[in-house]
Parts: structure tokens; sequence; C-alpha cells
């Protein structure tokens, strides 16, 4: 009902202005726009879940004072979350102006009028910035249909219609990408185990990074599979505590602490997002043999004493004990990233990128 009256509103406005404009005049003062267009031309959705946001614009407006517009979608793909009508565009200190916006069978109608003086020559003029979230969970892809009524304060409406066409693409969830770093100056940033929980923390994927330390390992077992695709309110674990584990990953005790990524969107295809890992847990060595997840004292005594030494390796996990860049030997740099990163304690939590 309020769209409709602001309809209404919006045609007894043009009318009124229309019979107080000279005849002649109002058509010959200002040209018409010259294009509608959508920026980004092609959004693209990157897996079920995934948001993102296309802006309304209209180019060359003379002497701007109200706009509607339609946008036609597939809302068996996508469907609008939100929409921001442009300052711009929009000169209402109340509320109660705010332009009006109905969505309905993959249909948005969007209208505005302007309360204050019209704008008298924009190049470019955003209408609004509509926000859309992928509802497919399987690759597709649409075009908007577009369509807008732009008018002057003369009360002159322009129709316009977009010269190109403006498409949307979902690209279905293949899994979970990420790349996990030890500090400098290690080179091999392989067998860092990493898993992903869902919501109430069950471990639903296990793998293990490359040499350049990403994730999912293609090179993994088959016990290790390509992570599943990140469910509702998971995370992904990187360097978490092994022991909790099953079954066990290869690489026994990691010295770092875990971090977690959290937050993440629904059957999302992430892009490689680099986790620096925040060494020095390397104690205690027993009972359970693995790091404890904090870094402090026992972390600097264990690497004091066995500073200087090769190969010393109790643990039977292929690396030095006491040795926080895997370097395979126990020195100085040790000591320092221990001491950096003292009474620091896992997990931490980052963001889903």
């Amino acid at each position: 009902m309020k769209l409709r009256m602001r309809a209404i509103t919006l045609a007894l406005i043009v009318g009124l202005t229309l019979s107080l404009a000279p005849t002649g005049v109002a058509a010959q003062k200002w040209p018409a726009p010259s294009d509608l267009i959508m920026d980004p031309p092609t959004i693209i959705f990157n897996g079920l879940g995934d948001r993102q946001s296309i802006t309304v614009e209209v180019e060359e407006v003379y002497s701007f004072f109200g706009a509607d517009f339609t946008l036609g979608f597939d809302n068996s793909i996508i469907k609008v979350v939100s929409v921001t009508s442009a300052p711009e565009a929009w000169d209402h200190a109340d509320s109660s102006g705010a332009p009006q916006v109905q969505v309905s069978s993959g249909v948005l109608t969007y209208i505005n009028t302007r309360f204050g003086s019209a704008l008298s020559l924009v190049e470019s003029l955003p209408l609004a910035t509509v926000t859309f979230e992928s509802v497919s969970a399987v690759g597709a892809s649409g075009t908007f249909s577009l369509t807008a009524n732009i008018a002057e304060q003369s009360g002159l409406v322009h129709p316009v219609t977009p010269t190109l066409s403006y498409t949307y693409q979902v690209i279905p969830a293949s899994g979970v990408r990420g790349q996990a770093l030890w500090p400098k100056p290690v080179t091999d940033h392989s067998q860092i185990p990493v898993q992903m929980t869902d919501g109430i923390g069950n471990v639903i994927g296990l793998n293990t990074t490359d040499a350049n330390g990403y994730y999912p390992n293609p090179l993994s077992s088959p016990l290790l599979a390509p992570f599943p695709i990140m469910p509702a309110n998971g995370q992904l674990r990187i360097n978490p505590l092994t022991g909790s584990i099953s079954p066990p990953l290869p690489n026994g005790r990691i010295p770092a602490l875990e971090t977690r990524l959290t937050g993440c969107p629904y059957s999302a295809n992430l892009a490689a997002h680099s986790v620096r890992l925040v060494g020095g847990d390397v104690a205690p060595l027993a009972p359970a043999m693995m790091g404890d997840n904090r870094i402090d004292i026992s972390d600097l005594v264990l690497a004091a004493s066995r500073f200087g030494t090769t190969g010393v390796d109790t643990n039977a996990d292929g690396w030095v004990d006491g040795d926080v860049n895997r370097d395979n030997i126990v020195n100085i740099i040790d000591v320092v990233i221990i001491a950096n990163n003292f009474g620091e304690k896992g997990p931490i939590c980052e963001p889903c990128p």
C-alpha cells in the first residue's frame, strides 16, 4: 500500500509540474539521460549463500527530481537481501520520505522522489545499491532485466533502458582453500594439519598442507580427503592439537598455536587465505608429546635445554624437539620466536575471508 501511494504521489507531482511548465520549453531544456547502467556489469556468486552487490546508476542526468526503476532476476538463483538508496539521489532528512522498495516474485521495484531542489547536472548519478544472495547450490546464471523512469523538476519524465546486458552467475562450491605459513625463514610449509568442524564442533574434514602451505594438499592420502564445503557456522582449524583427532594426522605435534577461521558463510568457495602460524608452542613433550596451545616459560625452558642440538627427535614426528621454525636445529632464531610470541595462547580466531 505504501509503495502504491508513493507511486501515486510521484505521478501527481509529475502531473502538476507538467501543467505548470511552459508548453514546449521543458522538452527542449535538457536532453534525456544517456544510459542506465549497473556496476559491476556481471556479478559472480562464490557458492550457495554468497552475497554480492550491484549499483544502479543513470548517466548524464539533468534537473533530476525523481526516479523509479524495476530490476528483474531469477529468484530461484538469487534473492534480494538489502537495498540502500544512494545519498546523491536521496535528499530526505526524515526517514518517512525514504525511497520505497518492494520485492515480489523476482522483481525489485524502487521509487524515489527528492523533496528539496533538483540536481541540475550530474554526469553519473547512483540511484541505489542492491545486495543479492545466492540461493542455488549448483552452477547457474541469468540476465537482469532493468528499466527506469527519470523525472525532471519540470515534470518531464524520461524512460531509460540499458544499452548493455547485465548478468549474474553462481559458481558451485567445491570446498575450502587456504594457505598456512610458518614464520620465515622456513621454506617448506608442508604437513601442517588442518581440520574443519561444523557448528557444534564435530570434525568433518581433515587435511594437511603441501610444500607451499596450501590446503587441501593434493597429495594427501585417501584418509585425508579434500575439504568438504564449509558448513554453516563452521570453523576451519589450522594446526589443531592432534591428540584429539581421529584418524590421527601424520605429523604429530606442530610447534604453533591453533588458528581458527570463524563465521564462514554456508557453502563457500574461499580463496587462498594466508594464515601466519604463531610459532613457539614446543612444550610439553610429555605425556601427550604435543604442544599445549600456550607459549610460556615451559617453551623457553625446553628450547634452551636443547639449544644447539640437531636431530634430537624423541617425539618421532620427524622434527627436532624444541625447533620452532622447522629448520632442524634449535638456535637463537627459535628462542627469539618464542620470546616474541610469549604469553600468546590459542585458539587464535580470525574472521572468515
